[in-house]
Order: C-alpha cells, then sequence, then structure tokens
C-alpha cells in the first residue's frame, strides 16, 4: 500500500507546480493544500492521474486565482476552498455545491 494523505503547507516556494510533485501517487486518497502564499494556480491536469484521490482540500492560498475544475479526477468525492480570496469558498459533496 502506498501513501494515501499528503499534506502541503507552509511551503511558499510552490506558485503552481504541485502537479509535479503528485505524480507517481495513484494511491493518494486525500490532498491538502494550505497556507501557501505564493501559491496562484492549480491546473489540474496532474491531479486526473490521482485516480484514487477522494478528498481535496486547499484552504489559505490567498494569491490562488485559477482551479480548474473540469481537469479534477472522477474519483473526486469531496472538495474544499476556504479563505483563498481569488477564488470563491465553496463545499461540494458528490457535485452537490453546499
Amino acid at each position: 500500500m502506498g501513501l494515501t494523505l499528503l499534506e502541503i503547507m507552509r511551503c511558499n516556494k510552490f506558485t503552481s507546480q504541485v502537479e509535479f510533485v503528485l505524480q507517481g501517487l495513484p494511491s493518494l486518497t486525500s490532498l491538502r493544500i494550505s497556507d501557501l502564499s505564493n501559491f496562484i494556480s492549480l491546473d489540474g491536469m496532474g491531479l486526473q492521474l490521482l485516480t484514487s484521490l477522494q478528498k481535496l482540500e486547499i484552504r489559505e492560498c490567498p494569491r490562488l486565482q485559477s482551479l480548474t475544475e473540469e481537469r479534477l479526477p472522477t474519483s473526486l468525492s469531496l472538495l474544499i476552498i476556504h479563505n483563498c480570496p481569488l477564488l470563491k469558498d465553496r463545499i461540494v459533496i458528490d457535485d452537490q455545491v453546499l
């Protein structure tokens, strides 16, 4: 069994390259990205390779302005975006926006 949970926190060197870190983690089921002050975009293309990802949580990323939701993995059942002022805060569970 491989890595199932990954938290990327307080790493200000990340701007938009998180997808490259995630390559080769097919067993990942939960990803939390938080407190990345220079993080600008999350393309989702690399996330599509995370075929087991069920939960994606993005918090406290003040410069995050782009999230390509159409490219998120189909296995994703919970998406939480909180305190990312350039994006709309939201919680999505099984395609239902709360």
